[in-house]
């Protein structure tokens, strides 16, 4: 079972938030293509859900599977009433609270995931998060998908970078495919 909740400044990790956020950066600005191909590559929108494999290429990031109900945000696109399909989060680095809970540090490219990740897109893109971004200048691609994942305070992330929590005792629903 899978609790979310955003990341905080002064939060700890391993790799620490500043290390994450410069290989995030740095993998970023290296992506190569139009702005619609960097899209792609970067963030998963609900009407072109193409999210690469080789898009973080952290040394020790683990892909998660899950069903978009369960491991996807709240107000996911992708979720749909039977629960079906599945979801994808990359697990970047591992966390403990102050009172002893540890806790993972994702990214879920879904830009459609929560209301703060709608909200950040609706106000650097035209449009709701089924509409594709057009007519972008290379450093504005790079702004949103800097904005989206990386935000703009040093010492937190963007929307699309969460904190998961896992519950050991209760089981990952069933991903059912259709």
């Amino acid at each position: 079972m899978l609790e979310q909740a955003y990341v905080q400044a002064g939060d700890k990790t391993t790799p620490a938030v500043k290390d994450v956020r410069a290989r995030i950066s740095t993998a970023v600005d290296a992506t190569t293509g139009t702005a619609l191909e960097r899209f792609k590559c970067w963030l998963q929108m609900p009407a072109d859900s193409t999210f690469a494999n080789t898009a973080v290429k952290a040394e020790r990031a683990v892909y998660v599977n899950g069903s978009t109900g369960h491991v996807g945000g709240d107000q996911s696109k992708f979720n749909n009433e039977r629960n079906i399909g599945f979801h994808v989060i990359v697990l970047l680095a591992v966390g403990q609270e102050t009172g002893g809970r540890g806790y993972f540090l994702g990214f879920d490219p879904d830009v459609s995931a929560t209301t703060e990740s709608r909200a950040a897109w609706k106000a650097l893109v035209a449009g709701d998060t089924e509409t594709k971004p057009q007519g972008f200048t290379a450093a504005k691609n790079l702004e949103v998908i800097k904005s989206m994942i990386l935000g703009s305070a040093e010492g937190s992330f963007g929307p699309l970078v969460r904190k998961y929590y896992v519950d050991t005792t209760k089981a990952f629903p069933k991903i059912i495919r259709a």
